[in-house]
């Protein structure tokens, strides 16, 4: 599943070359994953990595974005002359991090820029991270989130005791649980990749009343926090407040601010968090945002926060007016953001 990754030249070479013209490429790199009984698997991937099928997934959403923004709207210029034109953010994550450059590429391929001109993927560090719920730096946020994991469990490990009988064989006897081990919620997430991926699971995991008595638990144990305000203001609201400010700079100097498309990889769970915090969650752990419009696996998404008469384009409910977003995005973006995040 992850063939393609372990594949690369050495990162020197490029160098070397600028520097010695006579310099020849060493032979290209094989990298394979190793087990603790020392057998090495060609093709196996490591934990959390991003599989081929994800590079492909990634690379054709970035081949839409190309036909869609450049192909049928001619909004962005068919090759980049100008690095400023696009920004590209990811968390320091590997798979965030190589899902966004598969993007970069099916949107702009080395043919369609200028050979002085390469997009920049940027990362932010640790402490900075807006992209996900911070609880490395914001520790009221990691306590809020520990109270409402322990809740779900309280709550939800009830109604997965009976799943015991046809599953604890598959994790060595042990219960299924939202605070098990393992987690309800790594269980949920190794079926799913492997179902996606044509890999056989047991049986008992293809029964879809099964998978949706851990997901509602799982669902629970990550995201009931996101309907409090507080969750939402310290989850979100620094990433909504990115993204206003950018907004309204084009706005006030649409002719000295180049930029015109943002794109960030991150996580499943933030995006979740968005939906949640938006109050379009479906319950299910499975876009575009002056109108302001949210699309979500290629669907419009209807904002409540902009139901009302005069709040959205006239006929089209999707396309919600900046002032009534931005009014909605007051209150969850934090003014003192440390300050808030204190424990003490």
């Amino acid at each position: 599943m992850c063939k393609t990754a372990h594949r690369f030249s050495s990162a020197v070479s490029s160098v070397l070359r600028s520097s010695q013209p006579d310099f020849e490429d060493p032979l290209p790199a094989k990298k394979i994953v190793e087990r603790r009984d020392g057998k090495a698997v060609v093709g196996e991937c490591l934990l959390g990595e991003l599989t081929d099928l994800g590079r492909q997934s990634t690379y054709n959403f970035g081949l839409n974005l190309r036909r869609l923004y450049i192909g049928r709207l001619g909004f962005l210029p068919d090759k980049l002359e100008n690095e400023n034109t696009v920004y590209f953010r990811t968390t320091n994550m590997p798979r965030t991090t190589e899902s966004l450059q598969e993007i970069v590429y099916g949107l702009y391929p080395q043919n369609k820029c200028d050979p002085l001109v390469v997009p920049p993927i940027r990362v932010r560090n640790g402490k900075d991270e807006n992209l996900i719920g911070n609880t490395y730096s914001c520790k009221r946020l990691e306590l809020l989130q520990v109270g409402f994991a322990k809740a779900a469990a309280d709550a939800y490990n009830p109604t997965l005791e009976y799943l015991d009988k046809r599953l604890s064989k598959y994790i060595n006897g042990n219960p299924i649980r939202v605070d098990g081990r393992p987690r309800a919620s790594g269980i949920l997430d190794t079926v799913r990749s492997a179902v996606a991926h044509g890999i056989k699971v047991p049986a008992d995991f293809e029964d879809q009343s099964v998978i949706d008595v851990i997901e509602r638990a799982v669902v629970n144990e990550w995201f009931a926090g996101y309907k409090t305000e507080e969750v939402r203001r310290l989850g979100v609201g620094r990433v909504f407040e990115d993204m206003l400010n950018k907004m309204q700079h084009k706005i006030e100097h649409p002719d000295k601010d180049p930029l015109k498309i943002l794109v960030h990889s991150t996580h499943d769970t933030a995006i979740a968090a968005i939906r949640q915090t938006l109050d379009v969650f479906d319950d299910s752990p499975r876009s575009t945002l002056p109108d302001v419009r949210m699309r979500y696996q290629n669907k419009n998404v209807d904002l409540p926060i902009c139901a009302e008469e005069g709040k959205h384009l006239p006929g089209h409910p999707e396309f919600c007016t900046l002032e009534a977003f931005k009014a909605r995005m007051k209150g969850l973006i934090p003014q003192d953001w440390d300050s808030e995040c204190s424990v003490s």
